[in-house]
Order: C-alpha cells, then sequence, then structure tokens
C-alpha cells in the first residue's frame, strides 16, 4: 500500500465524521450563544426602560405636588398678586436644591 500524500491526508481529516461532527457541535454553540445573548439584550433593555420610566414618573409626581402646594398656599394668602414672585423664587429654589447639584443652574 502507498503513503497518502500530505494533502490526502489533510482531505481525509476534514472530511471525516469527526471532524464534521466537531464543526457541527462548535457552530451550534456558536449560534446558541449569539441568540442567548441577543435575547437577555432584549430583556435588559425591557428591565432598564421600566425601571427609569418609573423613576421619571415619581419625579414628575413630586414635582407637580410641590407646585400644587405651593399654589394652594398661595391661594390661601387672599393676596396672589402681592406674593406671587417671592413664592414662584422660593419654588426654583428648592427645585435647585433638590434637583441640581450645583445652584448656579
Amino acid at each position: 500500500m502507498l503513503p497518502l500524500s500530505r494533502s490526502k491526508r489533510v482531505h481525509l481529516r476534514r472530511t471525516s465524521i469527526t471532524f464534521r461532527l466537531l464543526i457541527y457541535v462548535f457552530s451550534g454553540f456558536v449560534l446558541t450563544a449569539f441568540g442567548v445573548i441577543l435575547l437577555a439584550n432584549g430583556q435588559l433593555k425591557d428591565v432598564i426602560n421600566q425601571s427609569q420610566n418609573a423613576i421619571y414618573q415619581e419625579k414628575n409626581d413630586a414635582i407637580l405636588n410641590t407646585l400644587n402646594n405651593s399654589v394652594e398656599k398661595l391661594n390661601a394668602t387672599g393676596m396672589r398678586e402681592a406674593y406671587e414672585k417671592q413664592f414662584q423664587e422660593s419654588v426654583l429654589k428648592n427645585f435647585r436644591k433638590t434637583y441640581y447639584k450645583s445652584s448656579n443652574q
């Protein structure tokens, strides 16, 4: 029997069932990993968006409650025109303290 040339041996290895099975398993692993990453990415985006929306809604509600309370207090004074500017400045000052790191913003 004649020895096989190097190119024939490489060709036989590439066409063997073991080599093909290894390629299929590796390809399946890569595709599965890619699918899991895509699925996880979508799920994480949804969770983060819901969380951010809840935080934004809480901040909006707090601001609206503060404004409504200030308007009620202003109306209770009976002299809205006299105190309106003072109330506005007070509310804006409180918002700056609450929502900004420095008060010059």
